[in-house]
């Protein structure tokens, strides 16, 4: 089957989008914008998601990708919602949307980074993404729910996510690496080829810090009972603000901050255990660590690179 890919045109098209949504994941789905026909068409009008459709020989929409901000970080833009229907799988469809949205962005200059969050039930997408020129950086364990992979009866607990990562522009900063996760941090950076100067270890690096309040923003997805706390500056209060109930707590901590041992210690005393690495995912890149209430289902995690894999190990020797 020979697709053909476009920008999203109109609203019937984004009604197509929440039939084909229907279609693949019922109605399970975690983002209900992808249901709300004529709020999605505003979405892409506006420029806030940016969608692309992918089109069979009659004009059918069997495709769709978009992009859109996720991370606090304005330049860093997420590309998702990628799905084919049954009937055009093993088109090459979500590679060619997936181009698509790169060249849009190198075009009109709208981000500085792009990343992907990938489903482990299969590695369809991660393959995908490779192909593409991403770069595995982070594994998030557990983070959907499976209710969302019913209809197609792809997984029978939670989905872990792989997140990956594409320059397209970038520039030299200087991070504070602990000591826990030096080794890992560095084979990211390796893999990146990215400018990082690591600042000294010694009394700077590993004193309390100076704020008594930590300055965090919240993100909570209610569906899949995920709560992330997006840390922009550290403080003495740090273990006090992991105090939360969710299924999944995601921490992520500033790189940039001198007070990185302090937080890396607090959050391991906390339950938390390695996540990964987000470039740019602030005003500067973010270590990810994350909480889990019940034991992982290692065996569930489907990985198709040998980094990937490696990332999974260093993740089971750390929690």
């Amino acid at each position: 089957m020979k697709l053909q890919v476009s920008p999203l045109r109109d609203v019937e098209q984004a009604r197509a989008v929440r039939q084909l949504f229907l279609d693949v994941y019922g109605e399970a789905y975690p983002i209900a914008l992808y249901y709300e026909p004529e709020n999605l068409w505003k979405a892409h009008q506006h420029g806030d998601t940016i969608c692309q459709v992918a089109l069979d020989e009659n004009k059918k929409v069997v495709g769709h990708c978009a992009l859109y901000r996720s991370a606090p970080n304005p330049r860093l833009l997420e590309v998702g919602a990628g799905l084919v229907h049954p009937s055009a799988r093993g088109s090459g469809g979500i590679g060619l949307l997936l181009d698509g949205l790169l060249e849009y962005v190198r075009v009109n200059r709208i981000a500085d980074w792009v990343f992907g969050e990938a489903v482990c039930n299969h590695a369809v997408t991660q393959r995908t993404l490779s192909r593409a020129g991403f770069v595995e950086t982070a594994l998030e364990v557990d983070l959907m729910p499976a209710a969302a992979y019913t209809k197609e009866a792809s997984a029978s607990g939670r989905v872990s996510t792989l997140l990956s990562f594409f320059e397209i522009s970038d520039s030299a900063r200087e991070i504070h690496m602990p000591r826990r996760y030096k080794r890992t941090l560095e084979e990211f950076y390796g893999t990146l080829k990215i400018l990082r100067t690591s600042a000294p270890t010694g009394a700077l690096a590993n004193r309390d810090p100076v704020r008594s309040k930590t300055q965090l923003t919240t993100f909570r997805n209610q569906s899949a009972d995920l709560l992330r706390l997006q840390v922009q500056s550290i403080g003495k209060d740090l273990a006090q603000e992991l105090v939360h109930e969710a299924a999944i707590l995601q921490l992520t901590l500033p790189l940039a901050d001198p007070c990185m041992e302090f937080a890396v210690d607090a959050a391991r005393a906390n339950g938390f255990f390695l996540g990964g690495l987000l470039p740019c995912w602030g005003e500067g890149d973010h270590l990810l660590l994350q909480r889990l209430k019940t034991e992982p289902v290692w065996d569930s995690v489907a990985l198709d690179s040998e980094r990937s894999r490696c990332l999974l190990r260093s993740i089971r020797e750390d929690l």
